[in-house]
């Protein structure tokens, strides 16, 4: 049976060094254990990384372009009759609601097509600042007996005509505008000189999608 001379106390500094090594070793599990944290918040963020575009949500995705670039062709390529100009490459267009989206369009149809004279469509309307640009240059208006073309969607009161001519004998001429998109939905747009067929041109290639006409979808 042990005495009370059988216990002796550690002395001090023992009691010391055991405090040491006990505060060690949590510094040793704390930073194993942050080690570990850091380790799966990378794999997390590197699997991120490598996921497809197909596994991210739909929301994730652009729905639309703020930047728009269209051709106007005299014949498109596959059309039922190979008069019938067109915009390409699709007249089937999105762009996102609320926002300020540019278009570009080469126009290589270069057949001025006169329109009436009191035709609003002359005008350039509903773009920033209320010009279009052709070649670089501000124009607000294109005379009737100029115009080849025009990109049109009365909902918005939009209409920018297309020059039928181009500046020292290049193959196309270039148009820019922008213009703000409002709330989201389906609008109608087409040309609205008269390109088609029958006297007074508004059918065949007026009167079809994917041709002079198309829809402007607007998207959230």
């Amino acid at each position: 049976m042990a005495t009370t001379e059988d216990i002796t106390p550690f002395p001090k500094t023992h009691q010391i060094d055991q405090a040491i090594i006990a505060v060690l070793r949590w510094i040793r599990w704390a930073v194993v254990a942050v080690g570990i944290v850091t380790l799966l918040a990378l794999s997390g963020a590197l699997d991120a990384i490598a996921l497809p575009t197909s596994a991210v949500p739909p929301s994730q995705h652009a729905p639309a372009n703020d930047h728009l670039a269209l051709d106007i062709m005299p014949v498109k390529p596959g059309g039922p009759a190979q008069d019938y100009a067109a915009y390409l490459p699709s007249t089937m267009l999105s762009v996102p609601e609320k926002s300020i989206v540019t278009v570009t369009i080469r126009n290589f149809d270069l057949d001025a097509i006169p329109i009436p004279d009191d035709s609003p469509y002359t005008h350039v309307q509903g773009t920033v600042g209320g010009v279009a640009y052709m070649g670089g240059k501000a124009y607000t208006r294109i005379a009737r007996t100029d115009i080849a073309h025009t990109f049109t969607v009365p909902a918005l009161h939009l209409n920018v005509p297309i020059p039928g001519s181009a500046a020292g004998g290049t193959r196309y001429v270039i148009v820019t505008f922008s213009f703000r998109t409002g709330t989201a939905g389906a609008y109608i747009w087409r040309c609205f000189a008269p390109c088609g067929d029958e006297p007074d041109g508004l059918a065949g290639a007026m009167a079809e999608v994917g041709y002079m006409r198309g829809t402007l979808s607007v998207e959230r």
